[in-house]
Order: C-alpha cells, then sequence, then structure tokens
C-alpha cells in the first residue's frame, strides 16, 4: 500500500480507495481544482454553520518540488546545480562535436546522447583547457519565487541511466547499451554489515526490449523517456523539473498563489460523512471548494462538530 502511494505521489495520481465500492480510483492532480462538464461541483452533504474563516492573504509566494534523494547512492551526486558563472552555448549529440576554436573558460553545451553537461575549464591531470564532465541533466529539485514555499517532497527517488560499452565475453565489438547506474555498496551475505548499506527506494520506467548501438533488442529500464524510441505523450522523464511541468505545475500553482484557505464548522450524519469524496469539489457559503482536512470525533450517539480546512476554488 505505502509503495502504490509513493508511486501516485511521484507521478501526480493520488488513489481514492472506496470501501463501500470496493474500488481504487485514481485522480489526475492537473485538473482535480478545475471546474469542467467532467468535473462539476456538488452541493456539500452536511450543515455548514455561519461564518467561516477565510484567510486572504495568500500562504506562499514559492514553490520546491523535490524527490528524496537515495542517500546510498553516491552516483546521484553527478548531479550539481547550474551556477551563474556558466555560459550556455547550446547542445551537441555527442561527445565528438565539441568545437575545435573559439572556446573560452565556463563555455557549456548539453551533449543530448549522454544527456550531460560538459564545461570548457582546465584539467588539473592533463595540464591543459579542455571539455570536461560537469553534471548530468536530471535535476532532484524545481524551485521558483522566495520564501516561504509551498514544499512537496516524494518518498521515492529515480535510478539514473548511462551508456556502458558491453564488456562481456563473446560480446559484439563496440555495442554500447543504455543501462541503469548506482553506486552504493552492497549487501553481501558473509560480509560485515558495517560494510553494507541500507538501500533506498528508487524507480525507472520499463517499456520493453530497445536496440542497442548495435540495433539488437535488449531490455531497457531508464528514469527518461527520451531513452526510449517514438512517442511518449504519457510519462515525463522522471527528474523534479519535468515532473513539475508535465505533472503539478497547474495544481501547486493554483495552490500557492490562487486559492484561499478557509476553516468551518458543520454538523454530518455518519451517512454524510460516509459520502464525503476529497477529490469532489463542493459548493457552500456562496463558493466552491476543495476539502483539506476534516477533524471529527466519534461519540456514543453519533459525531461531534466536524471542523473542516478547505482550499476555495
Amino acid at each position: 500500500a505505502d509503495f502504490l502511494n509513493w508511486v501516485s505521489f511521484l507521478t501526480g495520481f493520488y488513489p481514492v480507495v472506496d470501501n463501500n465500492e470496493q474500488t481504487i480510483t485514481f485522480i489526475d492532480c492537473k485538473n482535480v481544482h478545475v471546474i469542467c462538464d467532467d468535473n462539476p461541483p456538488e452541493a456539500f452533504p452536511g450543515t455548514l454553520l455561519a461564518n467561516p474563516k477565510i484567510i486572504i492573504d495568500p500562504e506562499y509566494k514559492g514553490i520546491k518540488f523535490q524527490l528524496k534523494q537515495a542517500g546510498a547512492d553516491k552516483y546521484l551526486n553527478s548531479i550539481k546545480p547550474l551556477y551563474d558563472k556558466l555560459v550556455f552555448k547550446g547542445e551537441i549529440e555527442d561527445f565528438h562535436d565539441f568545437p575545435l576554436t573559439g572556446n573560452t573558460v565556463n563555455d557549456m553545451y548539453l551533449v543530448t546522447k549522454l544527456n550531460e553537461y560538459y564545461v570548457y575549464q582546465y584539467n588539473p591531470d592533463l595540464y591543459i583547457l579542455t571539455w570536461c564532465f560537469f553534471s548530468k541533466k536530471f535535476p532532484l529539485i524545481y524551485s521558483e519565487g522566495t520564501e516561504p514555499f509551498l514544499q512537496l517532497e516524494t518518498e521515492l527517488c529515480p535510478i539514473l541511466s548511462a551508456r556502458v560499452l558491453d564488456e562481456t565475453l563473446c560480446a559484439p565489438e563496440y555495442r554500447i547499451w543504455t543501462l541503469p547506474k548506482t553506486q552504493q555498496a552492497g549487501i553481501l551475505e558473509g560480509f560485515p554489515d558495517s560494510l553494507g548499506t541500507e538501500y533506498g527506494f528508487q524507480v525507472l520506467y520499463f517499456k520493453g526490449m530497445s536496440l542497442d548501438s548495435n540495433a539488437q533488442p535488449y531490455p531497457l529500464g531508464s528514469s527518461r523517456c527520451s531513452d526510449y524510441s517514438g512517442t511518449h505523450p504519457f510519462f515525463p522523464d522522471l527528474n523534479a523539473g519535468s515532473l513539475f511541468e508535465n505533472r503539478y505545475k497547474e495544481f501547486l500553482q493554483w495552490l500557492a498563489y490562487q486559492t484561499k484557505p478557509a476553516t468551518f464548522k458543520t454538523i454530518l450524519t455518519i451517512a454524510q460523512l460516509k459520502k464525503i469524496r476529497f477529490q469532489q469539489i463542493y459548493a457552500g457559503y456562496g463558493f466552491y471548494f476543495l476539502i483539506k482536512e476534516i477533524r471529527i470525533n466519534m461519540l456514543v450517539d453519533g459525531l461531534s462538530l466536524a471542523e473542516i480546512d478547505v482550499y476555495t476554488v
């Protein structure tokens, strides 16, 4: 159950369990706050008491969306923030396509085949200015605006991938695979516990067979859709920027900048309480709202007065 919730949270689909109907409905968070023909409002089932408390000023001035980092995976350290002194010059397909002349220190290119940034800088091992690896293009944090932030952090972290030469015995000459890559101590039988690490939860897409550099099929798992051939209209890359832009942007920007939180009291029967759905837009007090939280006690003779926190729509 936890893993299902974590995967749903990562991709922006929330599972809603209906014990009465024995169903699980996955709600797309992008449009849950939008009133339309497919998402019409309903009258709130309880009796609303007068004088709701509404917060006029926005709660947040920015958004921070973060993928929980698997702490033992040192390969994630290959992701670094881009700083102001770097001069982005554009994209090249392969490592061999860098310009031979006219380069200056801190020039930077994105090598699309590797999904990596390279920067022109001094290499202390070679004693020359050359193109050096700087960072994977796979941000684990997306932020906009200023504090206070509306903050979301997933429980799952993606696995990075790398282009790897097949060095197994009898492998075809110069076969390149894109493979998931992690760098952490393993847990092996007979090894001291102090040498091992606890794995974090990490995920990727598996779309079946793909072609290697020699056009031979092999099973490919990756957190980047562009590693697969064909079009991918449904899932974004599993990095923070892509997930925010494709799955969370509309909802989180509405939550941070547009909605006005409100709190009110209501009288509910047990039958009415069972009917409430958190993904449903309700009407009451002359406005529409989504329910954030319900606080209510079970009494011997029924239910206590309920206090409900909502987001106005």
